[in-house]
């Protein structure tokens, strides 16, 4: 994959990459919402849907596995950063072209 996408390819190589990251989500415990245009890069929520949901943290390394994201991007930020209302929110590169990344936001889970 060339190291610059077009704009206009941008949702569509990112609607190929959101089956992999739900079943991802999924396994865990979580659901995927999307929100945003995909123009410059995939915005994503994940709500907590069981009792018994994964930490984010294990949720942000399944999806990084599922979409081929660049460890090094998140090495560089080991902090998520806060959100309001407690999401937690992480941004992982794909290593085959860093331009594209999805913006994971993480709702927390409660006791």
């Amino acid at each position: 994959m060339q190291a610059w996408i077009e704009l206009a390819d941008r949702p569509a190589i990112y609607e190929r990459l959101l089956p992999e990251i739900r079943d991802a989500a999924w396994r865990l415990g979580y659901c995927i919402a999307v929100h945003g245009t995909m123009r410059r890069d995939f915005d994503l929520v994940a709500v907590p849907w069981i009792e018994a949901a994964a930490p984010a943290e294990q949720l942000v390394l399944a999806i990084m596995e599922a979409v081929g994201a660049d460890p090094i991007y998140l090495e560089c930020r080991q902090q998520p950063t806060r959100k309001p209302h407690g999401r937690l929110a992480w941004s992982l590169h794909l290593k085959l072209c860093p331009h594209l990344y999805v913006d994971l936001s993480v709702m927390p889970r409660t006791p």
